[in-house]
C-alpha cells in the first residue's frame, strides 16, 4: 500500500487527497487549496510548486469588522438567488 505524501499529511485544506482505492498518487484538488505552500515546502520530490492566480480568482481580506458585515451580507444575498 503507497503511503500518503508529505504533501497530504500537510495540507490542512485537504486539497491533496490520497485515492486508497487505487493506490495511487495523491490528487490535487484546485479549489480547496488556499495558496499557502505548505505542501510545497514539505515535497522531497520538487513535485509541486505553486502558480499565481488571476486577478479575478483573488480576494482581499476586510481590514475591519464593517468590511467584513458587508462581505457577508453581499454573499448571503447571493446565496438566496
Amino acid at each position: 500500500m503507497h503511503q500518503p505524501g508529505e504533501c497530504v499529511r500537510r495540507c490542512q485544506f485537504f486539497a491533496h487527497a490520497f485515492n486508497e482505492a487505487t493506490d495511487d498518487m495523491p490528487v490535487y484538488v484546485r479549489a480547496k487549496c488556499v495558496g499557502c505552500g505548505a505542501c510545497v515546502m514539505g515535497c522531497k520530490f520538487d513535485a509541486l510548486h505553486l502558480e499565481p492566480i488571476s486577478e479575478e480568482e483573488w480576494f482581499n481580506v476586510p481590514s475591519n469588522f464593517i468590511q467584513w458585515e458587508e462581505r457577508r451580507l453581499e454573499y448571503l444575498a447571493k446565496q438566496k438567488k
